[in-house]
């Protein structure tokens, strides 16, 4: 009979009794079906809560916060809407108690948004809704026979 042998990683964790400490779980832990990168990849962005979008946005946690705990604090403690309002991110790192690497990274991400969803971003007519179709083609109401303009969207 042949013995097996095990080799156990550096970075384990082995609870005995001499443990006194808590376990703090990290995204390694969770099933592969609920890690925020795998789900956004299997689901969509749709399926994703705030804090897991966060997540992915800030990549890594802290040596004092993993990034789980930090993004459900930064959630929780300034809301949802006024995290992704503040622009100032000394104010946003001051006020969250973050790192302003990582502040300065959440108002890049939501000026990138804004920039790309604001309505005269590049010039060119943005078009959603019906509203949108009619204020564009309205310098054709006057003429005296009939056009036709193409929209594709």
């Amino acid at each position: 009979m042949q013995k097996s042998t095990y080799a156990i990683k550096s970075d384990a964790l082995i609870l005995d009794r001499s443990w006194s400490g808590d376990y703090v779980y990290t995204i390694h832990d969770l099933p592969a079906d609920e890690k925020p990168r795998e789900k956004l990849l299997a689901h969509g962005p749709e399926a994703l809560t705030v804090q897991e979008l966060t997540v992915l946005l800030l990549i890594t946690g802290t040596t004092r916060e993993n990034i789980l705990d930090m993004t459900n604090r930064v959630i929780r403690d300034y809301g949802e809407r006024n995290v992704f309002a503040e622009r100032d991110a000394q104010k946003l790192a001051a006020d969250l108690d973050i790192p302003l690497i990582k502040a300065a990274q959440i108002v890049a991400c939501v000026e990138i948004g804004r920039r790309l969803f604001s309505r005269n971003h590049s010039g060119a007519d943005v078009v959603r809704t019906a509203e949108d179709v009619f204020e564009h083609a309205k310098d054709m109401r006057g003429l005296p026979k009939e056009h036709l303009r193409g929209i594709y969207l």
